[in-house]
């Protein structure tokens, strides 16, 4: 596992790698040291609740250019260190802030356009479930 050789991790960049779904788990290790996470140039569509609840210290995150459609509303929300979200060349929103007033306005952006399609996917999800039964 990496974090067993890097156990002071505090920095996460992946860029072009085809990456298309991250989980909480996966960040779970890294946990309060994490300060940075970036996934340029992928191929992730959804950012799931509660992607960051291990990482409350988390200064910047960049999902530059990736195929995001919805976001859970709520995901940035406990991030009291995030002063810079890069989010531009994605579907549901294209836009990066850096600290104050344009952070708070992208966040409210990411809840008023891309959590309206996360609801959407969870319904969908369900619908498919329902018909497998």
């Amino acid at each position: 596992k990496i974090e067993n050789f890097f156990p002071n991790l505090a920095t996460i960049e992946f860029f072009n790698t085809g990456i298309s779904e991250i989980h909480k788990e996966d960040l779970q290790p890294f946990g309060e040291k994490l300060i940075y996470f970036a996934i340029m140039n992928g191929t992730v569509e959804i950012i799931e609740k509660d992607l960051f609840i291990h990482n409350p210290n988390l200064e910047c995150i960049n999902f530059i250019d990736n195929h995001i459609k919805s976001i859970h509303g709520n995901v940035f929300d406990h991030l009291q260190h995030l002063n810079h979200l890069w989010m531009s060349s994605n579907d549901c929103v294209n836009k990066n802030a850096i600290n104050g007033t344009d952070l708070a306005e992208l966040v409210m952006e990411v809840k008023g356009k891309c959590h309206q399609n996360y609801v959407q996917h969870l319904k969908n999800k369900i619908h498919e479930l329902l018909e497998l039964m």
